[in-house]
């Protein structure tokens, strides 16, 4: 997994954002405690097999969502794998899960490297057959579950023809953790999701948001030619595209423009 570059604003607006968590979390909070109550005793394992058979993964994943709604990722956690382990592999169910496992864990890592002077309030010592992660550090480690959860997220869906469907967030959170030509990939796969929903909202009071997270996935492009590739021949015309593509997407933005002054100052 590559170093941390700048994060992007990927999220959806709800649910998952810290605004959009905040301005539902009275509203979750009879919600997240019952899905904190379902979750409590016992390991994630031991309670698999009865979920899977009484209980309808959807139902699973709407409290998994209520959780992170009320900015309680451990419980979220938790019942995001009990419905797992619930969801019959290649449904419509199970590639939702592994994008919200995903997310979850995105925001599990953003809450620990945001700690200071404080452990974080998400116990995440459970981990289960995550025994390859236990000399990581806890940000490092929610980021090696994140990726693997939506690099799962991305197979699932392609494999299933759902592609575009996928939260656009899911690409830009594995473009932002990876290196080279694979976070190009993800990154351009993120930025083509984007494009297709502020097709369909324009004129909207969404469409300046989509415009910035457009752009801002084009600044970290332009990002990658002047490091990961910049010994590549075409490296510095693409450089020179890519953040006049972003400017003209977010003319306003200051994103581009301080993108623009690196890559003539490089």
């Amino acid at each position: 997994m590559g170093p941390n570059r700048r994060a992007v604003s990927a999220s959806e607006p709800a649910p998952g954002t810290p605004a959009a968590r905040a301005k539902s979390a009275a509203k979750a909070h009879a919600r997240a405690k019952a899905a904190a109550a379902a979750a409590k005793g016992g390991d994630v394992a031991n309670t698999s097999a009865s979920a899977s058979a009484s209980v309808d993964p959807r139902t699973l994943l709407d409290q998994a969502r209520a959780a992170m709604d009320a900015m309680d990722p451990p419980a979220a956690r938790r019942l995001a794998r009990q419905a797992l382990a619930a969801a019959p592999e290649g449904s419509p169910s199970h590639g939702a899960v592994l994008e919200c496992l995903g997310l979850i864990e995105m925001e599990a890592a953003a809450a620990h490297m945001s700690a200071v002077d404080a452990a974080p309030a998400d116990n995440d010592d459970d981990d289960g057959d995550d025994a390859e992660l236990a000399g990581l550090e806890p940000a490092a480690r929610a980021e090696a579950r994140a990726e693997r959860y939506l690099r799962a997220a991305v197979a699932a869906a392609d494999g299933a023809g759902t592609a575009a469907s996928l939260n656009p967030a899911v690409y830009l959170y594995l473009g932002q953790m990876l290196e080279g030509e694979e976070a190009l990939m993800f990154y351009q796969r993120g930025v083509d999701r984007l494009v297709t929903e502020l097709e369909v909202q324009k004129g909207s009071d969404e469409a300046a948001a989509l415009r910035r997270r457009i752009s801002s996935a084009l600044c970290s492009m332009t990002e990658i030619y002047m490091t990961d590739l910049c010994d590549l021949p075409e490296a510095e015309q693409r450089c020179e595209a890519l953040v006049h593509r972003a400017l003209e997407v977010d003319p306003a933005g200051p994103e581009p423009l301080q993108t623009l002054a690196s890559v003539r100052l490089s």
